[in-house]
């Protein structure tokens, strides 16, 4: 069976960018895409993650927290819809809750772009206005988003490819935030992810996302990366676990002169654990 999967992109809202990445059982729960003989029209996602930096817990610039984040989804005869939400809480420092992101998700196969190969999903998206943080200090009032998920299969029946394209129309009150910087309008996401499963219940990901964001007058604003890698251990359809690793930052460094990649930066390497449970 041609399977599928995907990485749940959690993009920060403010100034960088992060991914965690999922298994392909965990795209076929969410879409509806596992057993045929038990497939329901709607299903329940669950996940936990905790992020760590891999500095000191005491250093400067060290950080801890836990995410939760719920996805609900029920298939119409048309075309399938989920709703996402998610919470995290700083486990250092000021140890504060509060939700980051919710977003409503129309999604639907393009069958001119789709084939025995190759698999294209359309993915519209209203996003809530949840983060109290986001809505005080930039007057931040929702948005839109548009993009394709790709996945296609290589010669290698172990081995897949997926390539996700998003474009985001933010909406707030005021061009400038609270400290009078210009607010994002306009940002563009590109990710691509190799997945390897050599085994029944073992998958390992390479990703690279991309980020460019623009703001009210045209301008640019920053251009940041993220490269990750992840392991998945999935011992059946409803539940699996993940360990993964990331690093990022401006992708042309810090003065815009410069291509700047790492894959291993102590400064903004991240490690992570996702425990997600499907129903």
């Amino acid at each position: 069976m041609f399977k599928l999967l995907t990485v749940l992109i959690l993009f920060a809202l403010g100034t960088s960018s992060c991914i965690w990445a999922q298994s392909a059982s965990q795209l076929e729960a969410q879409l509806g895409k596992g057993d045929k003989k038990k497939r329901k029209n709607w299903g329940l996602s669950l996940s936990s993650t905790t992020v760590s930096s891999v500095k000191e817990l005491d250093a400067y610039g060290s950080t801890l927290n836990t995410s939760l984040s719920t996805t609900f989804r029920y298939k119409t005869p048309y075309f399938n819809t989920r709703f996402f939400i998610a919470a995290d809480k700083d486990l250092v420092g000021a140890r504060e809750d509060r939700l980051t992101s919710a977003f409503f998700e129309i999604s639907k196969t393009v069958g001119a772009l789709t084939n025995s190969d190759i698999i294209t999903i359309f993915q519209g998206r209203y996003n809530f206005a949840v983060n109290q943080d986001r809505r005080f200090d930039q007057s931040y009032q929702g948005g839109l988003t548009a993009g394709l998920l790709v996945i296609g299969k290589l010669p290698h029946p172990d081995y897949q490819l997926i390539f996700i394209t998003r474009a985001v129309k933010n909406f707030h009150e005021y061009k400038i935030d609270r400290n009078f910087n210009k607010n994002t309008s306009l940002s563009n996401s590109n990710t691509a992810i190799l997945s390897y499963s050599p085994f029944n219940k073992w998958e390992f990901s390479a990703y690279a996302s991309f980020v460019s964001y623009w703001n009210y007058d045209g301008d640019v604003k920053d251009s940041y990366y993220t490269l990750g890698q992840s392991v998945s251990y999935i011992p059946s359809p409803k539940y699996n676990f993940s360990l993964g690793h990331e690093s990022g930052g401006f992708t042309y460094g810090h003065y815009g002169n410069n291509l700047d990649l790492s894959l291993l930066d102590t400064n903004s390497s991240t490690i992570y654990g996702t425990l997600t449970l499907n129903f």
